[in-house]
């Protein structure tokens, strides 16, 4: 959520500097973050005149996030922007169930990590189409992966051969003793999207379609690897004020050098993207997730619109999705392990709540019911595209 302080007349922006605060008051508490507090500070005309620039932190007891970003033009109505953006993360609760599509139970780590990111993001028109853009990110990355003393040891010792052989090679011993393994990549991402939905958030009709491919590559000479991704979303409008959105998801990544992809950057089954399922508790090299559903607009005074929703979901990680793919679904929590890997199901329901004057302000939660039991999340349906701030809480790609 954003809150804004009053704004000076059009002539004061252009003519000088203007700040205004932002509280974040929906980052106040998450299972990753523990109890947390959010804010931002917005500046205006900082180096020339219609540049907007954003400092945001957050701080909780088990995560700390930082972000600066500055767009030398920026405005919500344009459709191409660059922005230049540095992220600071460090979080105590990295969770870490192993490798693979078919994770034992109770094997849970609580992994250190802290990641440094800095880089260049933009969105652009280069065939003189608002629907068809181009999207170019380049980032250094520095990841900094470590444990601690902490119940986690006989967790670690029930992880599978092949869980506990990735993750001593990122820094975790046989011993418990304290290790730390630091990569430091460049990552370059090209996209191209095909949108014509009439709204980026809470769309009521139109289609989009996302294709995205980037390049990791260690400087020291470790980790190299591509990952390809495709979005997917449609929303159909069924009768007045009733739509069915739905989506589809794809990621594959693949070593160039036979290395083994970092744990922070394999693929996840993540609560945000299918409620119902752990955090981190499934995670591999590629990812299939599709979903559905079915949501009731409501305003109120002509301000609010109060949007009530249910939902589904299945997907599944897969060492190689081009062999392990699968139609046959389970709601099992661990299903028996096979040579095909069957997706998994869940459902939720959820609230958005979002004033009409302002596209960009909104807060979404939806109960999951899956697998894992029932999850509580903030859902992000579909990809928004149009963001000054780097995602605090979104720290993998």
């Amino acid at each position: 959520m954003y809150a804004q302080s009053t704004e000076p007349d059009a002539g004061e922006r252009e003519a000088s500097v203007w700040v205004n605060p932002r509280p974040y008051p929906a980052n106040f508490w998450g299972p990753r973050t523990g109890i947390g507090l959010g804010a931002g500070l917005s500046v205006h005309n900082l180096g020339r005149a219609n540049s907007q620039g954003l400092v945001t932190a957050l701080v909780g007891r088990y995560q700390q996030v930082g972000t600066v970003a500055w767009a030398p033009q920026w405005s919500h109505d344009q459709l191409g922007f660059t922005v230049l953006e540095g992220r600071a993360f460090h979080t105590t609760r990295d969770w870490f169930y192993g490798v693979g599509p078919f994770p034992e139970d109770d094997t849970r780590l609580e992994l250190h990590r802290t990641q440094l990111r800095g880089g260049v993001r933009g969105r652009y028109l280069p065939f003189g189409s608002d629907r068809l853009r181009l999207h170019v990110q380049l980032h250094v990355v520095h990841d900094r992966l470590y444990d601690q003393r902490n119940d986690d040891d006989a967790a670690f010792r029930r992880l599978d051969a092949r869980s506990q052989l990735y993750l001593q090679a990122f820094g975790r011993t046989r011993t418990g003793s304290v290790s730390t393994r630091s990569l430091t990549g460049v990552r370059p991402q090209l996209g191209l999207s095909y949108d014509t939905r009439d709204q980026e958030h809470g769309p009521h009709q139109g289609l989009l379609i996302h294709g995205q491919t980037g390049r990791y590559l260690d400087i020291e000479g470790g980790a190299s690897f591509w990952t390809h991704e495709v979005d997917l979303a449609g929303h159909v409008p069924v009768l007045p004020r009733h739509t069915l959105d739905l989506t589809a998801h794809a990621r594959i990544s693949r070593s160039v050098n036979n290395r083994p992809i970092p744990p922070m950057y394999l693929s996840q089954l993540e609560a945000f993207r299918m409620p119902g399922v752990a955090r981190g508790r499934f995670a591999d090299r590629d990812r299939l997730l599709v979903g559905a559903r079915y949501r009731i607009t409501r305003t109120i005074g002509n301000l609010l619109d109060v949007e009530p929703y249910i939902g589904g979901h299945a997907g599944a990680v897969y060492t190689d999705v081009f062999e392990q793919f699968t139609w046959d679904a389970t709601t099992e929590r661990t299903p028996p392990r096979t040579a095909v890997v069957p997706p998994l199901l869940s459902a939720h329901v959820g609230l958005r709540i979002a004033p009409r004057f302002r596209d960009t302000t909104w807060i979404d939660v939806a109960v999951g019911l899956g697998p894992d039991g029932v999850t509580g999340v903030r859902l992000a349906f579909t990809p928004t595209f149009h963001r000054l701030r780097p995602a605090h809480h979104r720290d993998r790609w």
